[in-house]
């Protein structure tokens, strides 16, 4: 045993005159170790029930010899950072003299007593307590506890309620605390008793204080992820909002590498995909559309969130099913203390939120929070008639039941979501798109092993009413996603951390049907058919600090796919390119049958060199696969949209990713500040044939082109984290191509040559600025500026019969005009008081400042009277919008 010379410093019994009320030991040695920046550590069995009067004695040693006295405990000195709290019995049989009792702590000496001669070397001691995120106070499951006395290493995971429990004998050791998606905590213990050692994570984020675009520590240099952004529901409450609501999709299109086509769009396009390649989960389920009122809004309550992160590489081998990215989004675990609500009341919408324990003993508490938008007083006061004469209108309910009993080691929990979309263009057309999720989770540990499971159900539907007279019609699709994953967790003697687990997912997906609404309409009734499929895959990864200079992550995932009847597929005539009129067979499926089976390995791997300690070099690669695609001709998300599957006649989509990047953080002014460089291979992405009919067509697969694309791009991001000035900005430049080559003449685009994607936009500027003139007022700024994105316009035109024809040639060599905008907001929080339940602020902001009008496309006019097309430029929002916000929450 390692021989450490330590204090032992008998209690004495001083009298001293307090003016400090009572209170409980343990809160008042919890006081000190803060105001002190030193650990004080002990057996909470030992200091419980007792009450003691804060000292007033100015010296720390005073002040515990007077807290301690006559409680049968004495303090013990440790180096400069560990005060031990320990029955004085232990040291009966020894003879101790305390010296010069006025001295500083490392001053303190016992006549070279070491605390190997007091306790036996085969004793054995326990270290326990809770990791618990410092932000929310909730307990953190599945974090790995490591220690090390430099002969052996001894681990545990902690439970659903962030309990762990060590074993050890007496010695001096290193305390390691592990979580994905928080900073590493790192420090010594000298255990010679029974420690209560309670850990508090801080996020890997790099804070502007409340309101930063958390562009996390997983994109410093000490963090072991790449290609990460990890967001708090704080970080984007002070970002200028739109229509005074902040919006999660708006927030992450602010982060490098992410943008979108445009104003009033549903989803995000990441480094060069698609939306329908980005996996939205809420609370683990899928969602298949992110928007409120086409993208005006997110379908996301920020009230009931609890954060987000973004993977544009690096994926967990957990994570599959789309080629792009993965963007997790955690309800906020309910209130367990007490009753309290909040929400907002804006020009357009309006917010509330309520969260309460139901059973405090049992640990059972509830969240619901729900929103209403009422925009159309507003657009009736336009003086565009288009827009005064429409309508529209949201409503989303989220919901979330709690159980988590403070006397058991497991967790269950479940969520529920539900929305609504409607929008009339006129008295012409309703658009209209419901949500429903509800999720089922289920956490147990089993001593260092941690288990979960979890089930959802997601269903999206897609409606169309028309009301042209004589023409009025019923349209619908919608996509229904029911799914299991299981994941076992570990960490091994050997200090290398895994999981392994399995997923599997039944889709149905109702590609369109039509009906007539009235007994005068013309219209016929019309289905295209549904499809079903499986998806099923089975995964392991592996985390490893390999030295001081290198830690790796390798996974892999094997990936299933099967169509499922009843259903029917065609069969083309060979040689030709696919079309409904050469078809030569059709097969049938009974149902429950399964066919055009599709599989693959998915391997992953990440890994971090450390170059000094404030830099780092990061690397990934990434293969994912894809058998749900969208099917769209806009470059937005819309309500025709189609969801379908892969099968015999559409291969499944098939992409590789690379990154590599360097960081580093920088003290002074407090920086922090990253390269990274991507690029990614795709194949099988989907095109489509000149002029192709994509609603209501039951041989959708006729009108498809499986081609291939690239993008690549730098993405440049500093970050400033302190002071009341804080901010960030961010630079990306990246391109997005697709070449389209098929074998036939009507599947070549573009003559067969790569073309700019719909979303390829070269430069993305993003500056973010925030300045708290005190604790109430606080002001944000926000510029971005975009390359246009591509479109097609005619490059000549030709007679035919005495009509003016127009020629397309290039696809997409063309471009709408820049983009850019500033946004400001200003938000007032009223005067805070111990003694009041409540909180109020105002939020003033205003969108488009300089009142910008911002192209969202350019279209070009049917040719008339001999003339040639003209071009015309459409834009979404043209002008300055100001919104007033009041915000409340009540406890």
């Amino acid at each position: 045993m390692i021989k450490t010379l330590i204090t032992i410093c008998l209690t004495t019994v001083i009298l001293v005159n307090v003016s400090a009320q009572s209170k409980p030991l343990n809160e008042i040695l919890s006081d000190l170790s803060k105001q002190n920046s030193i650990n004080i550590l002990y057996n909470s069995e030992e200091v419980n029930d007792i009450i003691r009067e804060k000292s007033n004695e100015p010296a720390l040693g005073d002040q515990l010899r007077s807290l301690l006295s006559g409680t049968g405990l004495v303090f013990l000195y440790q180096g400069d950072k560990d005060v031990f709290i320990l029955p004085a019995e232990l040291f009966n049989n020894y003879s101790i003299t305390l010296l010069n009792i006025n001295r500083t702590p490392d001053e303190y000496v016992t006549d070279d007593l070491s605390i190997s001669d007091i306790i036996t070397a085969d004793a054995v001691f326990t270290i326990s307590g809770v990791i618990a995120d410092s932000k929310t106070n909730e307990p953190l499951i599945g974090a790995s506890i490591i220690v090390n006395n430099g002969d052996e290493e001894k681990y545990a995971i902690s439970d659903v309620e962030g309990k762990y429990q060590l074993e050890v004998n007496p010695g001096r050791y290193s305390f390691k605390v592990l979580m994905s998606g928080f900073q590493q905590e790192e420090s010594q213990l000298a255990v010679f008793t029974d420690l209560n050692k309670n850990v508090a994570m801080y996020e890997e984020t790099m804070y502007l204080d409340e309101f930063t675009i958390t562009a996390n520590k997983s994109n410093s240099a000490s963090s072991t992820e790449s290609s990460t952004m990890q967001l708090s529901v704080e970080s984007i409450k002070k970002l200028p909002p739109a229509f005074g609501e902040v919006d999660v999709i708006k927030s992450i299109s602010s982060l490098p590498g992410v943008s979108n086509v445009g104003e009033g769009t549903s989803g995000f396009n990441v480094r060069g995909g698609n939306i329908d390649q980005n996996l939205i989960l809420l609370d683990g389920a899928p969602v298949y559309n992110s928007g409120h009122l086409f993208g005006f809004f997110s379908i996301f309550n920020p009230d009931a969130l609890d954060g987000f992160k973004l993977y544009k590489g690096a994926i967990p081998s957990s994570y599959g099913g789309r080629a792009s990215s993965v963007l997790t989004i955690s309800l906020k675990n309910p209130a367990m203390e007490e009753l309290n609500f909040g929400g907002s009341v804006g020009i357009l919408t309006s917010k509330l939120r309520v969260e309460t324990p139901i059973s405090k003993k049992h640990g059972i508490s509830f969240l619901a929070a729900g929103r209403i938008a009422y925009p159309n007083f507003v657009m009736s006061q336009s003086i565009e008639q288009t827009i005064s004469q429409s309508s529209a209108s949201y409503s989303d309910v989220t919901a979330k039941l709690s159980y988590k009993p403070s006397d058991k080691d497991f967790a269950l929990s479940s969520s529920l979501y539900l929305s609504q979309d409607e929008f009339s263009f006129r008295p012409d057309t309703v658009y209209g798109w419901d949500n429903q999720i509800a999720n089922l989770d289920f956490s147990k540990s089993f001593g260092t092993h941690f288990f979960n499971t979890h089930i959802h159900y997601s269903n999206y539907t897609n409606k169309i009413t028309g009301n042209y007279t004589n023409s009025e019609y019923d349209y619908n699709s919608s996509v229904n996603d029911i799914g299991l994953k299981a994941v076992l967790a570990k960490d091994d003697e050997l200090g290398l951390s895994y999981e392994t687990g399995l997923e599997v997912k039944r889709i149905k997906l109702n590609l369109g049907e039509i009906e007539p609404s009235g007994d005068q309409s013309s219209i016929l009734p019309y289905e295209t058919g549904v499809e079903r499929g499986l998806e099923g895959a089975i995964f392991a990864e592996a985390s490893k600090q390999i030295n001081q200079k290198l830690s790796l992550t390798a996974g892999l995932r094997y990936s299933m796919f099967a169509r499922l009847g009843e259903s029917s597929e065609y069969t083309y005539m060979e040689g030709f390119s696919k079309d409904p009129r050469r078809i030569t067979d059709t097969t049938f499926y009974s149902s429950g049958q399964l066919y055009g089976f599709n599989s693959g390995l998915e391997p992953r791997i990440s890994g971090k060199i450390t170059l000094t300690p404030k830099s780092s070099f990061k690397f990934s690669y990434n293969l994912l696969r894809q058998y749900l695609l969208l099917v769209s001709n806009t470059a937005a998300q819309s309500p025709v949209d189609i969801w379908k599957l892969s099968g015999p006649n559409l291969q499944s989509q098939l992409n590789h990713i690379w990154s590599v990047g360097y960081y580093r953080e920088i003290d002074k002014p407090d920086l922090n500040v990253s390269v990274e460089l991507y690029y990614k291979l795709l194949k099988n992405n989907i095109g489509y044939k000149e002029g192709a009919q994509l609603t209501l067509n039951n041989s959708l697969e006729t009108e498809l082109i499986n081609g291939v694309g690239n993008s690549y791009g730098m993405e440049f991001l500093i970050n400033k984290t302190e002071g009341k000035s804080t901010g960030w900005i961010s630079y990306t430049y990246s391109r997005s191509f697709n070449k389209l080559d098929g074998p036939y003449r009507t599947e070549r685009i573009n003559n067969g040559e790569f073309f700019p994607s719909n979303f390829d936009k070269p430069h993305i500027l993003n500056f973010i600025y925030n300045y708290d003139f005190n604790s109430r007022l606080s002001s944000s700024v926000n510029f971005v500026y975009n390359s246009g994105r591509p479109i097609t316009a005619p490059e000549s035109a030709y007679y035919f019969n005495g009509s003016i024809i127009a020629n397309y040639q290039a696809r997409n060599q063309e471009r709408v005009p820049d983009y850019h905008r500033l946004d400001l907001s200003l938000t007032l929080e009223n005067r805070k008081k111990r003694s009041r339940d409540w909180e109020t602020s105002w939020t003033f902001s205003v969108y488009n400042v300089y009142g910008r009008n911002n192209p969202f496309s350019v279209y070009f006019s049917t040719i008339r009277d001999g003339r040639l097309p003209q071009a015309y430029k459409l834009s979404v929002l043209g002008s300055i919008i100001p919104a007033i916000t009041f915000n409340f929450d009540l406890k």
